[in-house]
């Protein structure tokens, strides 16, 4: 084991933890259960690397640990990527359409339960012109 190598394998391991932590930042933009693999992936590699790290023989079990963590690990970014959107392929799609829609139906049902509340006046104004276009009393 060179200096090298247990440098490069702290320094990839240093790099998928800030990845993770990248990525947990961004997981409402992806599907929960893909966020979960990779992060599952990601986690794997880590040990995996770290496990690269602690051996002085190639047939020494951290080595074979490091090897089929490494394996796990792709196994996971299999899951996330290649199953999920072979099985899911419109979920994985059309995922910002479908909240969108759902965020438009929690606005409407939220305006429609202020209009009905409302005990005033409401006047609807244009956006361009500021004039008020309609006005509904109670």
């Amino acid at each position: 084991m060179t200096l090298f190598k247990k440098a490069s394998e702290y320094a990839i391991s240093v790099i998928l933890l800030l990845s993770m932590f990248l990525l947990f930042r961004k997981r409402k933009e992806l599907d929960a259960n893909v966020v979960r693999l990779l992060i599952a992936s990601m986690g794997a590699a880590i040990v995996a690397e770290l496990a690269f790290t602690l051996y002085e023989d190639p047939y020494a079990p951290p080595n074979t640990l490091g090897h089929l963590l490494t394996i796990l690990s792709f196994f996971f970014i299999y899951r996330a990527i290649i199953e999920t959107s072979l099985a899911k392929p419109y979920d994985v799609l059309f995922r910002e359409l479908k909240t969108s829609e759902e965020s438009l139906r929690r606005s409407e049902a939220e305006f429609r339960l202020a209009f009905e509340s409302a005990k005033d006046a409401i006047f609807w104004a244009d956006a361009d012109t500021g004039l008020i276009t309609s006005v509904v009393s109670q």
